[in-house]
C-alpha cells in the first residue's frame, strides 16, 4: 500500500473513532492525527524484539520515527484565570477547557514506567463541591501488547503555580511507546484526552 493511501486509510478511521465516540456520548477534547511513522518499526509482540523496542525506533528531534509522541502543539491551549495562562515547569497545556493536562517537550514520560502523578484540569472541576471527582486513566501500547485501566475517583491538590487541580497516580507495566487517555465524567457528561509518550526507564 502507498504511503498517500495509507495516510487517507488513517484520516478516514479517525474520523470515524471520533464519530462513534460522539454518538456514544463522550465529548473528545482535542481530536487529531498526532502523526504517521514514516516508515513501519514495529516490532514483533514478545521476547527480545519487545523487549528492545528503542533500537527499532529512530531519535527524530524530540521525538521517535515509528512513536508518533504527541508534542506541544505551537499556540498551546490557554486557560482562563485562575489557572496561568502558560505551563510552568517547561511544560506545555494540552486539550481544552473541558479537559487537559501538561505536556514535556520531548514526548518522553519515562517515570511512568516506575508510577507517577498525573495531573489534571477542567473548568468543571470544584473541589469544594467534589474532592474525589470521576477521573480515570487508560493505556494502550502501540508498539507492542499491553493496556492499563484504572477505576475511578481520582482525588485532588494545589500548588500555587497551578491552581486547583484533579491528581491521581497511574503507570504502565513496560517500556515502550504509548497511547495515554484521561476521562472525566460529571453530572453524566464524560471527556476524553488522549495523548501519545515514549517510556524509555533505564
Amino acid at each position: 500500500m502507498q504511503r498517500r493511501d495509507l495516510f487517507v486509510m488513517v484520516i478516514l478511521l479517525a474520523g470515524l473513532m471520533v464519530g462513534c465516540r460522539e454518538a456514544a456520548g463522550v465529548e473528545v477534547a482535542e481530536a487529531r492525527v498526532i502523526g504517521l511513522p514514516l516508515e513501519s518499526s514495529k516490532p514483533e509482540p514478545g521476547g527480545a524484539a519487545e523487549a528492545s523496542a528503542a533500537d527499532s525506533l529512530t531519535k527524530v528531534g524530540s521525538g521517535y520515527e515509528g512513536c508518533p509522541v504527541t508534542l506541544p502543539p505551537e499556540e498551546p491551549f490557554s486557560p482562563r484565570s485562575p489557572w496561568p495562562a502558560s505551563a510552568p515547569y517547561d511544560r506545555s497545556w494540552y486539550g481544552s477547557e473541558s479537559l487537559w493536562t501538561s505536556l514535556r517537550s520531548d514526548g518522553r514520560w519515562d517515570q511512568l514506567r516506575r508510577g507517577d502523578k498525573a495531573w489534571w484540569w477542567s473548568v468543571d472541576f470544584d473541589v469544594s463541591e467534589d474532592p474525589q471527582p470521576e477521573l480515570w486513566m487508560t493505556a494502550r501500547r502501540l508498539d507492542g501488547e499491553g493496556s492499563v485501566e484504572q477505576e475511578p475517583p481520582a482525588t485532588n491538590g494545589y500548588h500555587p503555580d497551578f491552581h486547583w487541580a484533579m491528581l491521581t497516580g497511574f503507570g504502565v507495566p513496560s517500556n515502550g511507546c504509548w497511547e495515554i487517555t484521561g476521562h472525566y465524567r460529571k453530572e453524566g457528561r464524560e471527556v476524553e484526552l488522549s495523548f501519545v509518550v515514549w517510556v524509555a526507564e533505564s
